[in-house]
């Protein structure tokens, strides 16, 4: 007869672990939230209240994981029945939705399909919830959470908080404060352009700056808040994410620092801004370097940032700096010494090879893109540096498992064509259009053996350097990262839950309006590579979905998919 505990194992064999099946019910419901948030919603701002729930969940699972990973009772399996009422409910909220388009304000259908959209959410939720976590043990759950519970609320709330005044600061620049930045931005860049431009004209009334032959309005979203916003979380999460590791009463100026540079770096924006302008180059001055140097600059402190918290000893508690950024390439590198002895590499050095090509093609997109006007014409670049930085560290990529088959083909099939069938369902943005349009106007100036060439490098990138780099960065170190800082050693069969969706989410924020499907993607990648061991089916994949999505737009024209 089968022991207790033969008996016991067999009973939870279609079980599994609470954290990994609360982090994939936390995935499942951002991105039902951020899907519905999309849907036209006439009466209802749907964005605040469907990012909530998604704040909500994260901080929550955040501040209780411990003591989740000590709960030993396993959770049932996945109910098929709920997820049934889940998709249902769905449906009746898509329904009530198309309803209420169609309906005039105050009639007793409106409100009847607003109660409808109501209760389709709540079941929703609860269908949701109760399809992954039995009520029996969520009861338990919510008990063992304890005081996780406060702190997702407050920091749900001070998210949310935070939210609302940076939109009342963006969206209102009329307001006290938006007054305040603007002023200072004005005086700011009129104090810059003193030094190189007599007479600086300047109209304080209609907050107009600029030379006699170029002048700008330094409007409230040009006070440069939004970099300073972006700077501040960067700069508060890390010394959060490396508090253990940094003296946090000297790294803590780190911050001020940063918002400091970040500050100056816009007023140098909006100056050289209005010196290309007057230089006569207004295409490039508003088409290209507007918007493309508040990137630049964010990243470069960001960087720095970064690099200065891991390399300034003084900062770091009782240790040198962590290892060197250079492209150690060279004979007697660390990566030949560990190649001799038979080691893996050094930590820093396989984050540099896992990282680098993918921030370098990163750098010289937002160098391209503001040195263009509407057409990024020197976008071969971006497929010169990539295979140059990738052949400085051939010498790593050797162990990489670089083999694909059928999997990663498919993959790359699924995606291109979710990818395509919502990107032909939703009516492209002002912003996509007009990039599609001045992609099509630049190719037709150029002559044709120019455009052909233009064309294949933009293949070749999208085919070959980019899956490449984009996969090491975001399957072969980020997700394996999340595993263990040995990113080494970590097999891609290792992937967990928090893993695939950590490497998605982050993939995904690359797609711009498109994060969705880019998320998507992300889990395709790296479920190919975890089925499959080997980061070659992940590029496979890539490639694939890369590959159908240049023929289609090169044979349709529709530049805008690009």
């Amino acid at each position: 007869m089968p022991t207790m505990s033969a008996e016991r194992a067999s009973s939870r064999a279609g079980r599994s672990a609470a954290t990994p099946r609360l982090a994939l019910l936390a995935v499942v419901l951002a991105v039902e939230c951020l899907v519905l948030a999309k849907l036209p919603h006439p009466w209802l701002h749907a964005q605040q209240p469907m990012a909530a729930p998604i704040v909500f969940a994260a901080t929550l699972l955040f501040f209780g994981r411990r003591r989740l990973q000590s709960l030993d009772e396993p959770l049932d399996t996945i109910s098929p029945g709920l997820l049934a009422v889940h998709l249902a409910g769905l449906c009746c909220m898509a329904g009530s939705v198309a309803v209420l388009m169609r309906l005039r304000v105050g009639t007793f259908f409106e409100w009847a399909a607003i109660a409808v959209w109501s209760l389709a959410l709540v079941v929703l939720l609860a269908s949701l919830v109760l399809a992954f976590v039995p009520l029996r043990q969520l009861v338990r759950l919510i008990k063992a959470l304890g005081v996780a519970w406060a702190y997702a609320v407050v920091s749900t709330v001070a998210a949310m908080s935070a939210r609302t005044v940076g939109r009342f600061v963006w969206d209102a620049p009329d307001s006290s404060v938006g007054r305040a930045l603007q002023a200072a931005t004005f005086r700011g860049v009129h104090a810059l352009l003193s030094v190189f431009y007599s007479p600086v004209l300047e109209d304080p009334a209609r907050v107009i700056l600029g030379t006699s032959k170029f002048q700008v309005l330094i409007a409230g979203t040009c006070s440069g808040v939004e970099g300073l916003a972006l700077m501040l979380a960067v700069g508060v999460g890390w010394l959060f994410y490396a508090r253990r590791e940094l003296r946090l009463q000297r790294a803590v100026w780190l911050v001020p620092v940063a918002l400091g540079l970040m500050w100056v770096l816009n007023l140098v924006r909006i100056s050289v801004l209005i010196a290309l302008g007057d230089a006569g180059h207004v295409h490039l001055a508003l088409n290209g370097f507007h918007s493309e140097a508040g990137w630049i600059f964010f990243n470069a402190v960001a960087i720095g940032f970064l690099i200065a918290a891991q390399k300034i000893a003084w900062l770091r508690k009782g240790e040198a700096a962590i290892g060197g950024w250079a492209l150690e390439t060279s004979v007697e590198s660390p990566i030949s010494k560990s190649e001799r002895s038979g080691a893996p590499a050094p930590a820093f050095v396989v984050a540099q090879a896992y990282l680098v090509p993918f921030l370098a093609i990163t750098a010289v997109s937002l160098l391209t893109r503001a040195l263009s006007s509407g057409f990024e014409v020197l976008y071969p670049v971006r497929v010169v540096v990539g295979v140059v930085v990738l052949w400085c560290f051939r010498r790593v990529y050797r162990e990489v498992d670089w083999r694909f088959g059928w999997v990663g083909v498919v993959g790359g099939v699924v995606v291109f064509a979710v990818w395509l069938g919502v990107a032909r369902w939703m009516t492209p943005s002002a912003a996509a259009a007009f990039a599609g349009d001045s992609l099509a106007a630049g190719l037709e100036f150029l002559t044709p053996w120019q455009r052909w060439l233009w064309l294949a490098a933009r293949v070749l990138a999208a085919v070959l350097v980019v899956p490449v780099a984009e996969e090491l960065a975001f399957r072969g170190y980020l997700a394996r990262r999340v595993v263990s800082a040995e990113v080494a050693t970590v097999p891609y069969a290792r992937l967990g839950v928090v893993a695939v969706a950590v490497s998605a989410v982050s993939f995904g924020v690359l797609g711009g309006r498109m994060f969705v499907v880019g998320i998507f993607a992300g889990v395709v990648f790296a479920l190919v590579a975890k089925w499959r061991n080997r980061l070659g089916e992940a590029v496979a994949a890539h490639a694939v979905a890369n590959l159908l999505l240049a023929v289609w737009v090169v044979a349709r024209g529709e530049y805008w998919l690009w």
